[in-house]
């Protein structure tokens, strides 16, 4: 198959195959992202390494090591030639804006006091968001190492930004009140606090926080997951939970990513057994499921502008649909 800009629908979905299988990394892929123009797809790995593809082409494009600090939670900026990503290493909590077209650090961004575990860039400007393991969100702009905002959780938060840029939602598990929280910020007046604010009640055991929030680019939605293999869908506008997606199994309570298609009609994410599971977002029916990594799948994303996918275990895989 080739990679063209088509509408995606159930159809097509259930023609995906794969198209390429990327054995590279040595260890579990820990997040992948798509360039904004859907050109590229980058990958940070467990074994230090980060892998860039050109998704047209269907190779590999660089590889990057980053043996000393490990890498994780990588992101395109709005150049395809650089990306940020959260170091990994135990001594060292920052996050490094690295130039991918001559491997080259270009600023880095420190203030968090224990490892960053979520990193989302505005659609519109230079900012982006970082949150961490030691219950707080931060806020910059890529121009500056100065830490330009600092919001404070009662739990690990997970951060996105809206599909407009204009604002941002909190997302945090509170163990004390066993409630989850989503809290959503005007971007540009986040020190006047949240001007929405949900709780939903924890279910499962204690531990199963919040992994993952996520806005559908069409602003309808949210998504939030969690580490016991929940994934909820809710109203974006009052925040209230329309529906739970299931299928996905998660016992070792990992990093499985979930994303929403460029048109936000459908939701895919990975499973530990192996499977990347598709729903229809407004119904929350499983309308397909494409099968064959070996290890539990870490990470799922569609093309923001192909109707191409790509998923992750410890191998990359692009899928496109099959049209023999």
């Amino acid at each position: 198959g080739t990679t063209e800009e088509v509408q995606m629908t159930e159809a097509s979905l259930k023609q995906m195959k794969k198209a390429k299988v990327f054995k590279q990394h040595e260890k579990r892929v820990n997040c992948i992202d798509f360039s904004m123009d859907g050109s590229y797809l980058i990958s940070s790995g467990d074994d230090e390494a980060l892998l860039l593809y050109n998704c047209l082409e269907g190779t590999i494009h660089k590889t990057i090591k980053s043996k000393k600090y490990g890498c994780g939670f990588v992101r395109f900026t709005h150049h395809n030639s650089a990306v940020l990503y959260a170091s990994k290493a135990h001594y060292d909590d920052s996050i490094r804006y690295l130039s991918v077209h001559d491997n080259r650090y270009l600023r880095y961004f420190k203030g968090h006091r224990h490892r960053v575990c979520c990193l989302a860039l505005s659609p519109i400007n230079d900012t982006f968001i970082s949150a961490a393991k030691d219950d707080t969100v931060r806020l910059w702009d890529l121009k500056s190492n100065q830490c330009a905002g600092l919001l404070r959780t009662k739990g690990i938060p997970q951060v996105a930004f809206d599909p407009s840029g204009v604002c941002f939602g909190v997302a945090y598990s509170e163990a004390k009140s066993y409630k989850h929280h989503v809290k959503l910020f005007d971007a540009r007046r986040f020190e006047e606090g949240p001007f929405i604010s949900v709780s939903l009640p924890m279910t499962g055991s204690a531990d199963s926080e919040i992994a993952q929030l996520k806005f559908s680019p069409n602003t309808k939605h949210m998504l939030l997951s969690t580490y016991d293999g929940s994934v909820m869908l809710l109203d974006a506008f009052d925040g209230k939970k329309i529906r739970d997606l299931t299928g996905i199994v998660n016992t070792q309570k990992s990093e499985l990513e979930c994303s929403f298609s460029p048109d936000g009609e459908f939701i895919c994410a990975g499973s530990e057994d192996g499977r990347v599971l598709i729903w229809q977002t407004e119904t929350g029916r499983v309308v397909h499921e494409l099968g064959g990594h070996a290890f539990p799948v870490s990470c799922a994303a569609f093309n923001p502008r192909y109707l191409q996918m790509a998923s992750a275990c410890q191998n990359v895989v692009l899928w496109l649909p099959d049209s023999t």
